[in-house]
Protein backbone atom coordinates (compact mmCIF):
# COMPACT_ATOMS: atom_id res chain seq x y z
CA UNK A 1 0.00 0.00 0.00
CA UNK A 2 1.31 3.45 -0.49
CA UNK A 3 1.26 6.00 2.70
CA UNK A 4 -1.41 7.98 1.11
CA UNK A 5 -3.49 4.40 0.82
CA UNK A 6 -2.57 3.97 3.99
CA UNK A 7 -3.34 7.32 6.04
CA UNK A 8 -6.68 6.82 3.86
CA UNK A 9 -7.40 3.52 5.61
CA UNK A 10 -6.27 4.75 9.09
CA UNK A 11 -8.58 7.73 8.60
CA UNK A 12 -11.42 5.99 6.92
CA UNK A 13 -12.04 2.99 9.70
CA UNK A 14 -13.06 5.42 12.57
CA UNK A 15 -15.01 7.53 10.39
CA UNK A 16 -16.87 4.48 8.99
CA UNK A 17 -17.95 3.33 12.45
CA UNK A 18 -19.26 6.94 12.94
CA UNK A 19 -21.11 6.51 9.83
CA UNK A 20 -22.58 3.21 11.25
CA UNK A 21 -24.32 4.72 14.19
CA UNK A 22 -25.54 7.64 12.31
CA UNK A 23 -27.57 5.14 9.72
CA UNK A 24 -28.55 3.65 12.72
CA UNK A 25 -29.84 6.64 14.66
CA UNK A 26 -31.22 7.42 11.19
CA UNK A 27 -33.69 4.14 11.09
CA UNK A 28 -33.85 3.93 15.12
CA UNK A 29 -34.23 7.91 16.89
CA UNK A 30 -37.06 8.90 18.39
CA UNK A 31 -38.46 12.25 16.87
CA UNK A 32 -41.71 13.76 18.15
CA UNK A 33 -43.82 14.27 15.23
CA UNK A 34 -47.85 14.77 14.93
CA UNK A 35 -48.04 12.62 11.84
CA UNK A 36 -46.99 9.65 13.89
CA UNK A 37 -48.63 6.38 12.85
CA UNK A 38 -48.56 5.13 16.19
CA UNK A 39 -49.73 8.31 17.79
CA UNK A 40 -52.66 8.45 15.56
CA UNK A 41 -53.70 5.35 16.70
CA UNK A 42 -52.96 5.70 20.35
CA UNK A 43 -55.47 5.25 23.03
CA UNK A 44 -54.49 7.05 26.00
CA UNK A 45 -56.16 5.25 29.14
CA UNK A 46 -55.73 8.06 31.17
CA UNK A 47 -54.15 11.80 31.12
CA UNK A 48 -51.80 11.82 34.29
CA UNK A 49 -51.37 15.53 35.88
CA UNK A 50 -48.30 17.25 34.53
CA UNK A 51 -46.46 20.07 35.93
CA UNK A 52 -44.28 21.84 33.59
CA UNK A 53 -41.57 23.77 35.62
CA UNK A 54 -39.83 26.52 34.08
CA UNK A 55 -36.68 28.13 35.89
CA UNK A 56 -36.34 31.67 34.79
CA UNK A 57 -33.68 34.13 35.75
CA UNK A 58 -33.61 37.16 34.05
CA UNK A 59 -35.59 35.91 30.97
CA UNK A 60 -38.06 38.79 29.60
CA UNK A 61 -37.14 38.17 26.22
CA UNK A 62 -38.04 34.81 26.14
CA UNK A 63 -40.62 34.32 28.83
CA UNK A 64 -43.35 35.98 27.33
CA UNK A 65 -43.13 33.20 24.14
CA UNK A 66 -42.78 30.21 26.23
CA UNK A 67 -45.75 30.90 27.92
CA UNK A 68 -47.85 31.77 25.08
CA UNK A 69 -47.34 27.65 23.85
CA UNK A 70 -47.72 26.51 27.46
CA UNK A 71 -51.12 28.08 27.21
CA UNK A 72 -52.30 27.07 24.36
CA UNK A 73 -51.07 22.99 24.94
CA UNK A 74 -54.08 20.84 23.89
CA UNK A 75 -54.17 18.65 27.45
CA UNK A 76 -56.68 18.41 30.07
CA UNK A 77 -54.83 18.38 32.92
CA UNK A 78 -51.65 20.18 33.39
CA UNK A 79 -50.18 23.23 35.35
CA UNK A 80 -46.91 25.70 34.69
CA UNK A 81 -44.90 26.81 37.68
CA UNK A 82 -41.97 29.27 36.46
CA UNK A 83 -39.37 30.17 39.43
CA UNK A 84 -38.50 34.05 39.42
CA UNK A 85 -35.12 32.79 40.38
CA UNK A 86 -33.90 36.52 41.62
CA UNK A 87 -34.38 38.59 38.45
CA UNK A 88 -33.55 42.13 37.85
CA UNK A 89 -35.45 42.58 34.73
CA UNK A 90 -39.35 42.02 34.33
CA UNK A 91 -39.19 38.24 34.07
CA UNK A 92 -41.61 38.21 37.44
CA UNK A 93 -43.75 41.07 36.06
CA UNK A 94 -44.30 39.13 32.91
CA UNK A 95 -45.15 35.86 34.47
CA UNK A 96 -47.75 37.33 36.93
CA UNK A 97 -49.64 39.21 33.87
CA UNK A 98 -49.69 35.42 32.49
CA UNK A 99 -51.08 34.34 36.08
CA UNK A 100 -54.21 36.79 36.13
CA UNK A 101 -55.52 35.70 32.89
CA UNK A 102 -54.85 31.91 33.20
CA UNK A 103 -55.15 29.98 36.52
CA UNK A 104 -52.96 27.01 35.02
CA UNK A 105 -49.77 29.58 35.12
CA UNK A 106 -48.38 30.02 38.51
CA UNK A 107 -45.63 32.56 39.57
CA UNK A 108 -43.14 31.13 41.95
CA UNK A 109 -40.27 33.68 44.02
CA UNK A 110 -37.05 31.73 44.04
CA UNK A 111 -34.84 31.63 47.60
CA UNK A 112 -31.44 32.67 48.00
CA UNK A 113 -28.85 30.58 46.54
CA UNK A 114 -27.47 28.28 49.34
CA UNK A 115 -23.61 27.11 49.01
CA UNK A 116 -23.02 24.04 47.40
CA UNK A 117 -25.72 24.82 44.56
CA UNK A 118 -25.59 25.80 41.13
CA UNK A 119 -28.38 28.38 40.47
CA UNK A 120 -30.69 26.70 37.91
CA UNK A 121 -30.28 23.09 39.88
CA UNK A 122 -31.54 25.11 43.06
CA UNK A 123 -34.48 26.59 41.18
CA UNK A 124 -35.43 23.05 39.84
CA UNK A 125 -35.51 21.77 42.93
CA UNK A 126 -37.83 24.82 44.69
CA UNK A 127 -39.91 24.20 41.64
CA UNK A 128 -40.32 20.23 41.85
CA UNK A 129 -41.48 21.03 46.18
CA UNK A 130 -44.11 23.30 44.35
CA UNK A 131 -45.35 21.04 41.46
CA UNK A 132 -48.71 18.89 42.13
CA UNK A 133 -48.55 16.63 39.01
CA UNK A 134 -47.61 12.63 38.62
CA UNK A 135 -45.33 13.91 36.17
CA UNK A 136 -42.45 16.50 36.05
CA UNK A 137 -41.27 18.53 33.02
CA UNK A 138 -38.33 20.87 33.58
CA UNK A 139 -38.00 22.93 30.71
CA UNK A 140 -35.50 26.15 29.89
CA UNK A 141 -37.58 29.40 29.75
CA UNK A 142 -36.32 29.71 25.93
CA UNK A 143 -38.48 26.16 24.78
CA UNK A 144 -41.40 26.46 23.37
CA UNK A 145 -44.07 23.71 22.51
CA UNK A 146 -46.58 22.87 19.76
CA UNK A 147 -49.75 22.71 21.23
CA UNK A 148 -49.59 18.50 21.13
CA UNK A 149 -46.83 18.36 23.18
CA UNK A 150 -47.67 17.08 25.81
CA UNK A 151 -49.54 14.65 24.50
CA UNK A 152 -46.84 13.30 22.12
CA UNK A 153 -44.66 13.10 25.01
CA UNK A 154 -46.69 11.02 27.06
CA UNK A 155 -47.11 8.57 23.78
CA UNK A 156 -43.50 8.37 24.30
CA UNK A 157 -43.70 7.21 27.99
CA UNK A 158 -46.44 4.71 27.15
CA UNK A 159 -45.07 3.46 23.82
CA UNK A 160 -41.39 2.50 25.59
CA UNK A 161 -42.38 2.36 29.06
CA UNK A 162 -40.52 5.16 30.36
CA UNK A 163 -39.85 6.16 33.56
CA UNK A 164 -37.52 8.82 32.25
CA UNK A 165 -38.03 10.98 29.06
CA UNK A 166 -35.73 13.69 27.57
CA UNK A 167 -35.93 15.31 24.25
CA UNK A 168 -33.67 17.91 22.23
CA UNK A 169 -35.28 20.63 21.55
CA UNK A 170 -35.25 21.58 17.24
CA UNK A 171 -32.88 23.87 17.61
CA UNK A 172 -34.26 27.58 16.50
CA UNK A 173 -30.82 29.61 14.93
CA UNK A 174 -31.49 33.05 12.98
CA UNK A 175 -27.41 33.67 13.07
CA UNK A 176 -24.14 32.56 10.83
CA UNK A 177 -22.48 32.31 14.36
CA UNK A 178 -25.29 30.13 15.73
CA UNK A 179 -25.25 28.09 12.98
CA UNK A 180 -21.41 27.47 13.62
CA UNK A 181 -22.00 26.29 17.35
CA UNK A 182 -25.34 25.07 17.90
CA UNK A 183 -25.42 21.67 15.20
CA UNK A 184 -22.38 20.71 17.00
CA UNK A 185 -24.81 19.35 19.78
CA UNK A 186 -27.01 17.07 17.28
CA UNK A 187 -23.22 16.26 15.67
CA UNK A 188 -21.31 14.98 18.90
CA UNK A 189 -24.83 12.92 19.85
CA UNK A 190 -26.17 11.10 16.80
CA UNK A 191 -22.63 10.50 15.19
CA UNK A 192 -21.13 8.89 18.09
CA UNK A 193 -23.89 7.19 20.50
CA UNK A 194 -26.30 4.93 19.65
CA UNK A 195 -29.92 6.90 20.72
CA UNK A 196 -31.81 3.58 21.38
CA UNK A 197 -29.21 2.69 23.42
CA UNK A 198 -29.92 4.95 26.25
CA UNK A 199 -32.90 2.74 26.84
CA UNK A 200 -31.81 -1.00 25.75
CA UNK A 201 -28.45 -0.75 27.63
CA UNK A 202 -27.75 -0.69 30.89
CA UNK A 203 -24.23 0.78 30.50
CA UNK A 204 -24.10 4.09 31.56
CA UNK A 205 -21.45 4.77 29.16
CA UNK A 206 -25.08 4.93 26.95
CA UNK A 207 -26.77 7.77 28.53
CA UNK A 208 -28.08 11.58 26.83
CA UNK A 209 -30.23 14.14 28.22
CA UNK A 210 -30.81 17.33 27.75
CA UNK A 211 -32.26 20.08 30.49
CA UNK A 212 -34.21 21.83 27.77
CA UNK A 213 -37.26 18.96 28.33
CA UNK A 214 -37.06 16.27 30.86
CA UNK A 215 -39.84 14.08 31.86
CA UNK A 216 -40.40 11.86 34.39
CA UNK A 217 -42.92 10.33 36.68
CA UNK A 218 -42.74 11.89 40.50
CA UNK A 219 -41.97 8.79 42.18
CA UNK A 220 -39.10 8.82 39.93
CA UNK A 221 -37.34 11.80 41.06
CA UNK A 222 -37.95 10.88 44.75
CA UNK A 223 -36.39 7.38 44.16
CA UNK A 224 -32.84 8.96 42.43
CA UNK A 225 -33.13 12.06 45.07
CA UNK A 226 -34.19 14.91 42.76
CA UNK A 227 -31.91 18.25 41.80
CA UNK A 228 -30.39 17.77 45.49
CA UNK A 229 -28.50 14.52 44.54
CA UNK A 230 -27.09 16.76 41.74
CA UNK A 231 -26.94 19.77 43.45
CA UNK A 232 -23.09 20.66 42.83
CA UNK A 233 -23.47 20.09 39.05
CA UNK A 234 -23.37 22.37 35.63
CA UNK A 235 -24.57 19.65 33.28
CA UNK A 236 -27.03 18.31 35.94
CA UNK A 237 -29.24 16.79 33.31
CA UNK A 238 -26.57 14.23 32.02
CA UNK A 239 -26.14 13.19 36.24
CA UNK A 240 -29.57 12.51 36.45
CA UNK A 241 -29.94 10.02 33.92
CA UNK A 242 -27.41 8.67 34.88
CA UNK A 243 -28.93 8.49 38.40
CA UNK A 244 -31.84 6.96 36.95
CA UNK A 245 -30.33 4.35 34.29
CA UNK A 246 -28.01 3.05 37.72
CA UNK A 247 -31.59 2.43 39.42
CA UNK A 248 -33.26 0.43 37.15
CA UNK A 249 -35.57 2.72 35.74
CA UNK A 250 -36.68 2.78 31.96
CA UNK A 251 -34.61 6.03 30.57
CA UNK A 252 -34.97 7.69 26.56
CA UNK A 253 -33.67 10.43 24.69
CA UNK A 254 -35.62 11.70 21.58
CA UNK A 255 -36.05 14.69 19.14
CA UNK A 256 -38.35 17.49 19.08
CA UNK A 257 -39.53 17.52 15.72
CA UNK A 258 -42.05 19.28 14.91
CA UNK A 259 -43.74 20.04 18.55
CA UNK A 260 -40.30 20.88 21.09
CA UNK A 261 -38.22 23.84 19.57
CA UNK A 262 -35.64 26.29 21.43
CA UNK A 263 -33.60 29.18 20.33
CA UNK A 264 -30.53 28.61 23.05
CA UNK A 265 -28.16 31.77 22.22
CA UNK A 266 -28.29 35.19 20.17
CA UNK A 267 -25.15 35.26 18.30
CA UNK A 268 -21.85 33.74 18.14
CA UNK A 269 -20.48 35.48 21.44
CA UNK A 270 -23.44 33.97 23.37
CA UNK A 271 -23.22 30.71 21.90
CA UNK A 272 -19.57 30.25 22.57
CA UNK A 273 -20.13 31.16 26.40
CA UNK A 274 -23.06 29.08 26.71
CA UNK A 275 -21.25 25.66 25.47
CA UNK A 276 -18.20 27.07 27.05
CA UNK A 277 -20.05 26.65 30.82
CA UNK A 278 -21.11 23.00 29.40
CA UNK A 279 -19.23 21.36 27.01
CA UNK A 280 -15.89 19.84 28.92
CA UNK A 281 -17.76 19.07 31.87
CA UNK A 282 -20.64 17.48 30.27
CA UNK A 283 -18.16 14.90 29.38
CA UNK A 284 -17.05 13.66 32.59
CA UNK A 285 -13.74 12.96 31.48
CA UNK A 286 -10.33 14.84 32.03
CA UNK A 287 -9.08 17.36 30.36
CA UNK A 288 -6.13 15.53 28.49
CA UNK A 289 -8.81 12.76 27.12
CA UNK A 290 -11.18 15.70 26.55
CA UNK A 291 -8.85 17.38 24.28
CA UNK A 292 -7.01 14.54 22.93
CA UNK A 293 -10.74 12.92 21.68
CA UNK A 294 -11.43 17.07 20.26
CA UNK A 295 -8.51 16.61 18.01
CA UNK A 296 -8.77 13.48 16.84
CA UNK A 297 -12.22 14.19 15.58
CA UNK A 298 -10.63 17.10 13.41
CA UNK A 299 -7.99 15.05 12.53
CA UNK A 300 -10.72 12.21 11.34
CA UNK A 301 -13.41 14.59 10.45
CA UNK A 302 -11.42 17.53 9.17
CA UNK A 303 -8.69 16.49 7.49
CA UNK A 304 -9.72 14.27 4.85
CA UNK A 305 -11.26 17.63 2.56
CA UNK A 306 -7.08 19.14 3.05
CA UNK A 307 -6.35 16.04 1.40
CA UNK A 308 -7.48 15.41 -2.18
CA UNK A 309 -4.49 16.71 -3.81
CA UNK A 310 -3.05 13.66 -1.97
CA UNK A 311 -5.31 11.16 -3.72
CA UNK A 312 -8.32 11.14 -4.97
CA UNK A 313 -9.63 8.35 -2.12
CA UNK A 314 -10.59 11.29 0.13
CA UNK A 315 -13.15 12.54 -1.85
CA UNK A 316 -14.99 8.80 -0.46
CA UNK A 317 -14.42 9.51 3.01
CA UNK A 318 -15.24 13.14 2.82
CA UNK A 319 -18.50 12.44 0.90
CA UNK A 320 -19.47 10.33 3.56
CA UNK A 321 -18.64 12.80 6.29
CA UNK A 322 -20.62 15.04 4.35
CA UNK A 323 -23.73 12.09 3.89
CA UNK A 324 -23.64 12.13 7.84
CA UNK A 325 -23.89 15.32 8.38
CA UNK A 326 -27.28 15.63 5.96
CA UNK A 327 -28.61 12.40 8.06
CA UNK A 328 -28.07 13.77 11.27
CA UNK A 329 -29.18 17.42 10.29
CA UNK A 330 -32.44 15.58 9.20
CA UNK A 331 -33.31 13.42 12.73
CA UNK A 332 -32.70 16.68 14.53
CA UNK A 333 -33.99 19.05 12.19
CA UNK A 334 -31.27 20.88 11.61
CA UNK A 335 -30.42 23.38 8.48
CA UNK A 336 -29.13 20.39 6.17
CA UNK A 337 -27.62 22.64 3.73
CA UNK A 338 -25.61 24.98 5.95
CA UNK A 339 -24.39 22.36 8.11
CA UNK A 340 -23.28 20.85 5.19
CA UNK A 341 -21.72 23.56 3.61
CA UNK A 342 -19.59 24.64 7.00
CA UNK A 343 -18.66 21.34 8.41
CA UNK A 344 -14.89 22.50 7.59
CA UNK A 345 -15.38 25.68 9.63
CA UNK A 346 -17.53 23.81 12.06
CA UNK A 347 -14.69 21.03 13.19
CA UNK A 348 -12.24 23.74 14.20
CA UNK A 349 -14.46 25.72 16.18
CA UNK A 350 -15.27 23.17 17.86
CA UNK A 351 -11.89 22.12 19.14
CA UNK A 352 -11.44 25.96 20.39
CA UNK A 353 -14.55 25.92 22.02
CA UNK A 354 -13.85 22.53 24.04
CA UNK A 355 -10.52 24.29 24.76
CA UNK A 356 -11.82 27.09 26.27
CA UNK A 357 -13.95 25.22 28.27
CA UNK A 358 -11.67 23.05 29.82
CA UNK A 359 -9.66 26.62 30.81
CA UNK A 360 -12.46 28.47 31.81
CA UNK A 361 -13.73 25.21 33.93
CA UNK A 362 -10.45 24.74 35.26
CA UNK A 363 -10.03 28.37 36.51
CA UNK A 364 -13.09 28.54 37.68
CA UNK A 365 -14.41 31.58 35.08
CA UNK A 366 -17.69 29.84 33.71
CA UNK A 367 -19.81 32.76 34.54
CA UNK A 368 -23.70 32.68 33.92
CA UNK A 369 -26.49 34.65 34.94
CA UNK A 370 -23.83 36.86 36.43
CA UNK A 371 -23.37 33.71 38.81
CA UNK A 372 -20.19 31.66 38.99
CA UNK A 373 -20.97 28.07 37.69
CA UNK A 374 -17.66 26.02 39.03
CA UNK A 375 -18.02 24.89 42.80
Amino acid sequence: MSPAEIMFAVLTFPAAISFVVVIYNFFTADVMKKNDRGYSSHKFREFPGISVLVPARNEEKNIGTCLDSLTSLDYPDYEVIVMDDKSTDRTAEIVAGYAVKDPRVKLASGEELPAGWVGKVWACHQLSKAARGEYLIFIDADVTFAPDALKLALYNIEKDRLDFFSVFPKQVTHTFGENILTPLMHWLLLAFLPMRNVLNSRNLKFAAANGQFIMMKREVYKAIGGHEAVKNRVVEDMELVRLAKSKGFRTLTGFGGDQIFCRMYDGYIASLRGFSKNFFPGFGMPAPAFTTMLIFFNIVFFLPFLLFPVSPLFLISSGAILLSRVLISYIAGDRIIINTLIHIVQMPVMLYTGIRSVIFTKKGKNVWKDRVLNL
